[in-house]
């Protein structure tokens, strides 16, 4: 189980969190899968998974299209591909292990198991890449 060191913890704390608690999960979750070491999560990471939810969120709203309803998939297709780019990610940390990356993941290990079917993520697959996953 990983832990904060007290500088990131104490930078966790002066962040806010306006959507809600779910908003503070994904936060967690993204420090733990960007973490580099099995113990403690580090300053460094923090504000490096701050720095990357601050791009992604940028770069969402760059790459969004002005008319979704034009766009053949529109909000929908890009939650998939995050969807899509957060399992794989997860599958190569955990090493396919369903019942870790389930935990890790804060979801029922069923839900998981469905998700990874749905996109063709499965064992023998630790090399995914979101491009690969994009054509699923």
């Amino acid at each position: 189980m990983k832990t904060f060191t007290a500088e990131a913890m104490a930078e966790l704390q002066t962040h806010s969190f306006p959507g809600n608690v779910r908003e503070l999960q994904n936060f967690l979750l993204r420090c733990v899968l960007l973490a580099r070491d099995e113990g403690e999560i580090s300053l460094a990471e923090v504000r490096e998974a701050h720095a990357s939810l601050l791009a992604g969120a940028a770069s969402a709203a760059i790459d969004a299209p002005d008319n979704a309803e034009a766009d053949q998939g529109g909000l929908k297709e890009m939650v998939s591909k995050a969807e899509i780019n957060i399992l794989a990610r997860c599958f190569r940390r955990f090493h396919g292990n369903q019942a870790e990356m389930a935990l890790a993941l804060g979801v029922p290990r069923r839900t998981l198991s469905r998700k990874l079917a749905r996109y063709g993520i499965c064992a023998g697959d630790e090399s995914i890449t979101e491009t690969e996953r994009e054509e699923v």
